[in-house]
């Protein structure tokens, strides 16, 4: 029996696959480069977001967590700070073993696997928007804010 495994075949499976996680041999973290590359900024916000609270919600440094998750301590200071970069499966399994959330949930949030549900994408939106701390700007973001308010109505 012959198996047909390129990239074409794989996105025209993922696409008959409606609102289901389509993986082979374990996660897919890209059909191809682009896939990664027009990952959605609100999704990994989202998950950025998501880790920061549940940490602080616990009350553990960056340092505490990254031992207590069994994960590296590189690698969450790169999500936390919204380092381009997408962590490993591993990473993942770990942090949602930890966090008792499922693999699948914890990785559509990090953008490994696509989730074809509106759902899901309105939710993430809301929810990277709704989580950013609101405080008061202090006398030099004000000042910087102004400049460039000033510089932007003289274009």
């Amino acid at each position: 029996m012959k198996t047909m495994n390129n990239s074409v075949w794989l996105q025209k499976m993922a696409a008959a696959e409606e609102k289901h996680t389509v993986s082979v041999g374990g996660w897919i973290t890209s059909i191809d480069q682009t896939t990664l590359e027009s990952q959605d900024a609100s999704t990994k916000s989202a998950f950025r977001r998501f880790l920061q609270l549940k940490r602080r919600e616990r009350r553990l440094t960056l340092e505490q967590f990254a031992e207590k998750a069994d994960i590296d301590l590189g690698e969450l200071l790169q999500i936390e700070e919204g380092e381009a970069m997408m962590p490993r499966p591993r990473t993942i399994h770990n942090l949602a073993q930890f966090l008792n959330v499922s693999d699948t949930s914890l990785a559509a949030l990090a953008g490994l696997v696509t989730v074809k549900d509106t759902q899901f994408t309105d939710a993430t939106m809301r929810f990277a928007a709704r989580s950013q701390p609101l405080q008061k700007l202090s006398k030099e973001e004000q000042d910087a804010l102004e400049e460039l308010v000033k510089v932007l109505g003289q274009l």
